[in-house]
């Protein structure tokens, strides 16, 4: 049997690397700080601190929610990628 092309070798690596992406993001989508503003309501805290706590968690989540679009954007960047590498010829012309 004829070794596996580089192409071949470089695409499936950067399948695994997307697939490791989307379980990250899986991962951090899953945290339970997607849900923190509901124990910091006007129940929990009153006054300024409260509403300032309130907008420090609406954006920290807002930036683990970009972060997670990130890494998935990425693994399929590396998917398309993969599937380029996965369609050249092999060196010599053999696939």
């Amino acid at each position: 049997m004829a070794p596996a092309s580089p192409h071949h070798d470089a695409a499936e690596r950067l399948r695994h690397r997307a697939t490791s992406l989307r379980a990250l993001a899986r991962r951090l989508n899953e945290l339970e700080v997607h849900h923190l503003r509901r124990h910091a309501g006007t129940d929990t805290w009153m006054g300024p601190s409260q509403q300032a706590l309130e907008l420090d968690l609406r954006t920290r989540r807002r930036a683990l929610v970009s972060a997670i679009e990130s890494l998935q954007a990425q693994a399929r960047r590396f998917d398309r990628e993969a599937d380029h590498l996965a369609a050249l010829p092999a060196v010599g012309g053999v696939r």
